[in-house]
């Protein structure tokens, strides 16, 4: 089973889809902190323009961890027909819980490298252009994220049993 994750990891860390979803989120978070900071220093009285807000609003929506993990899950398996990479490990003896277990672990390493990546990048734009609120709020962003993580698990999960149910059927 180890070499079946290594072999998803190397073919998950090849593709261009996962450096595109990771590269466009974090140009996102980014672009969202310079708009903040660009309209805090053009008008005097904006309340928006600091880290308070700025860091809440990224952790109130966390309901988007659902959206993003169907993205990352299609993402995994997407490529699974292109190379008839699935047959090809199934004809080698590989079964079907080791290939279901497999992909579940990459991509839940795979969306907790992106999430703590976009994260921090969001919190050092945040920093950059906003005025600084006080260190609670990060502490308070960084206990949403960490209690968020069950919800990134859980929509993963379910994301990757329908995703499997899917590609198992055909």
């Amino acid at each position: 089973m180890l070499n079946y994750i290594k072999s998803e990891f190397y073919r998950n860390i090849n593709t261009k889809g996962n450096y595109i979803f990771l590269f466009g989120s974090i140009a996102f978070v980014i672009f969202i902190n310079v708009a903040l900071g660009l309209f805090a220093q053009s008008q005097v009285n904006f309340l928006y323009g600091n880290t308070k807000y700025s860091l809440s609003s990224f952790y109130t929506y966390m309901g988007l961890l659902i959206l993003i993990s169907i993205y990352l899950v299609s993402l995994i398996f997407g490529q699974e027909f292109k190379n008839s990479t699935l047959k090809n490990s199934i004809a080698f003896g590989i079964s079907r819980s080791e290939i279901y277990l497999g992909k579940f672990l990459v991509e839940v390493v795979i969306c907790t490298i992106n999430l703590i990546l976009i994260s921090s990048a969001y919190v050092i734009a945040a920093y950059v252009m906003l005025e600084d609120s006080g260190i609670v709020y990060l502490k308070d962003f960084i206990h949403a994220i960490v209690a968020c993580f069950p919800l990134l698990l859980v929509s993963m999960t379910a994301a990757h049993v329908f995703t499997s149910y899917l590609i198992m059927r055909v």
